[in-house]
């Protein structure tokens, strides 16, 4: 069950990628770059997340 929930979660961050890059792309060039930070910020905050839940998992 966790490695489906990995690979799903995974599957959700690819789509939000791709389709922020294309709205950003279609909308303003300028904005991909604030398109790139926020989708870093939600990666990093989404590890995060996943470590402490099975660092707390592991207790």
């Amino acid at each position: 069950m966790n490695m489906t929930l990995k690979i799903a979660s995974l599957f959700i961050v690819f789509f939000l990628m791709v389709s922020s890059f294309a709205f950003a792309s279609f909308n303003n060039p300028a904005m991909m770059s604030e398109a790139a930070s926020m989708i870093l910020i939600g990666i990093g905050l989404m590890s995060m997340g996943g470590f402490l839940r099975g660092t707390i998992g592991r207790r």
